[in-house]
């Protein structure tokens, strides 16, 4: 495998993979890692745009070489053939008129001959040679004509398009579509229940800095993510067990959408170095 192959190898699997993972962040409320892993996607997509680009420059190039290559070779032969030395007269002693009387009749029996031979060898010529002569041609003249979508001033007629293929763009389109109305169904704010009397305990491990104690992170966390969820829910408790775990209890307790944007905003590295993962969630009351 060529270093050209591995790398438009590597940026199609790091577009993929960046794609996918941008609407998995934006279904998981994630959005600082769905922002750095579409910058990543558009990075890719930049490199095999411009790596597809580029290919076709070369093959431009390369056909714009041939045909220089082409044009200089006929230049040359033509120099070649201006420089060759006059030809010779052959049988230059037929000009006499002296010894016409002598040689006419020889002449015109070896004439009539000679063209039914001349005859038999251009039908031979022209049967063999034509269609060399026309693949020659088209391949001479193929770096200069238009391409199948140019303007043309004849009137073509489109050709028609496989079932396969119309089959087949019509199945992405429907699955593009699909995908766009789940993401925007899955990614939607839906206003929760809320119910008096419940309550909601989210436990986290938190990493980072060790001059902030977990309590404290985890209480700079909850006010930068409580606006995820409704006004309602308050945080009553902030409880330290262990080294870097943490419980947040809320009243009341939040609902499932909540739940899930609230988890999202906690994960996703909102704060400078304090990362924090939620290791269990308790409701009570629901």
């Amino acid at each position: 495998m060529t270093a050209r192959r591995l790398g438009l190898a590597v940026a199609i699997v790091t577009a993929l993979g960046s794609g996918a993972y941008v609407f998995i962040y934006l279904y998981r409320w994630e959005w600082n890692r769905a922002l750095i892993a579409g910058m990543i996607f558009t990075a890719a997509e930049l490199a095999l745009f411009g790596a597809a680009i580029l290919d076709r420059l070369n093959g431009l190039g390369r056909r714009m070489d041939d045909l220089e290559r082409e044009v200089v070779g006929r230049d040359v032969l033509a120099r070649i053939r201006e420089s060759a030395p006059a030809r010779r007269r052959h049988f230059a002693w037929l000009t006499d008129t002296d010894k016409a009387s002598v040689f006419v009749p020889v002449l015109m029996g070896a004439g009539v001959v000679i063209s039914a031979l001349a005859w038999a060898v251009e039908k031979v010529a022209r049967t063999t040679g034509r269609p060399v002569l026309e693949r020659h041609l088209a391949a001479r003249l193929a770096p200069i004509s238009l391409p199948p979508s140019g303007a043309s001033s004849v009137a073509v007629a489109a050709p028609q398009r496989p079932i396969g293929r119309v089959l087949g763009a019509t199945i992405l389109v429907v699955v593009a579509v699909a995908s766009v109305i789940a993401l925007a169904g899955a990614t939607q704010s839906r206003p929760d229940v809320i119910r008096e009397g419940t309550s909601t305990e989210i436990t986290l491990q938190i990493f980072g800095d060790s001059h902030i104690s977990p309590t404290s992170a985890a209480v700079r966390l909850w006010e930068a993510c409580s606006g995820t969820v409704p006004r309602a829910v308050d945080a009553h408790s902030f409880e330290g067990s262990g080294w870097t775990s943490v419980t947040i209890g809320l009243e009341p307790a939040v609902g499932p959408n909540g739940e899930r944007r609230l988890r999202g905003c906690l994960e996703d590295a909102t704060l400078d170095k304090i990362q924090a993962a939620v290791v269990g969630v308790r409701h009570s009351g629901r």
